[in-house]
This record gives structure tokens, C-alpha cells and sequence, in this order.
């Protein structure tokens, strides 16, 4: 999916940084009405199979930020952001955040827009039923079956299970 810099052009109609869920569909938007559109992204394409499998294999894949410095490699597929009041991890890749979020599509619960801090027009979470409608047509997601067995699954059961999860 990606190209070498050398194929970069000297002019686009629209640059978009980022190709997670916001530049991802930015720019598929922009090319819908055709747009000639530059995605850029500051991590590298991962393909099935380089992905870590393990804890040793995946400390290469880490970065953090914090604010004494860098550390790690900076196109890392995990990107942690120490901050005095807030941190965050957050993807490093074609692909955004999305490459590490484990393929979630989950609905926000209503009772989450009550804070005051949600802007008016939030207030009332049906206002996002037709995008939560559009994002489920576009994406088509399904729940994974019983019958697979994902060592990942097993560790967050586990790990749910200690913090006191009946789910």
C-alpha cells in the first residue's frame, strides 16, 4: 500500500497527515470527489507475520515520549506518550492507532456523554446513531466466533478475572 518517496508528487489537492480512523477516512472521502490526495504517515506498513507474537519480540516495537526524552525507535508500532496530567498510547504505522486497538468496534454506552465536559450537541448520544449506522455498513464488523481460541483473549479473561471481572 505504500510508496516510496520518490513517487511523491510536487503538488496534491489535499495532504492528509495521519491514516488512522480520522486521516484514513479523510482521505477516502477526498478521493470519493475526486481529490488528488497525499496520506502521509510517520510509521512504517507492517504486514501479517511482522507483527510481535511475543513480549521479547515486542519491546523492539516500543517507543515512549515522556518528558526527559525519547526513547525507543521513532517509527516503533507503539507509541507511548508520558504526560504530567494525561498519557496515552497510541499507534505508530499505515494504519494509525487502528493497527494496535485489536480490531474493537464497540458502541459508546449513553451514560458516558452525561459528563458536562461533552460538548451540548453530544448530550444527547442519538445524535451519533447514523454514524455509528454508516461506520457498521462500511466496516461490517462481526463478533469473533466462540469456537477461536486467541491466546489474547485468554490473557484478558485472565487479567479481568484478577481485577475482580464477572463479564
Amino acid at each position: 500500500m505504500s510508496r516510496p518517496l520518490s513517487r511523491i508528487e510536487a503538488e496534491y489537492d489535499a495532504v492528509v497527515v495521519g491514516s488512522g480512523y480520522g486521516g484514513g477516512i479523510t482521505a477516502l472521502r477526498l478521493a470519493e470527489h475526486g481529490k488528488r490526495v497525499c496520506l502521509l504517515e510517520r510509521g512504517r506498513e507492517l504486514h501479517p507475520g511482522q507483527y510481535p507474537t511475543n513480549t521479547r519480540d515486542g519491546l523492539q516495537h516500543i517507543q515512549a515520549r515522556t518528558p526527559y526524552g525519547h526513547v525507543g525507535a521513532s517509527n516503533a508500532l507503539f507509541d507511548f506518550r508520558f504526560h504530567r496530567d494525561m498519557s496515552v498510547l497510541v499507534g505508530s504505522g499505515l494504519g494509525g492507532t487502528s493497527l494496535i486497538n485489536a480490531g474493537v468496534a464497540e458502541q459508546a454506552r449513553p451514560h458516558i456523554f452525561e459528563d458536562e465536559r461533552w460538548p451540548d450537541e453530544l448530550q444527547d448520544p442519538s445524535v451519533l446513531t447514523p454514524y455509528y449506522d454508516l461506520a457498521r455498513q462500511m466496516l461490517q464488523p462481526e463478533r469473533l466466533p466462540v469456537e477461536y481460541d486467541l491466546a489474547k483473549l485468554r490473557v484478558l479473561a485472565q487479567a479481568g478475572q484478577e481485577l475482580g471481572s464477572t463479564m
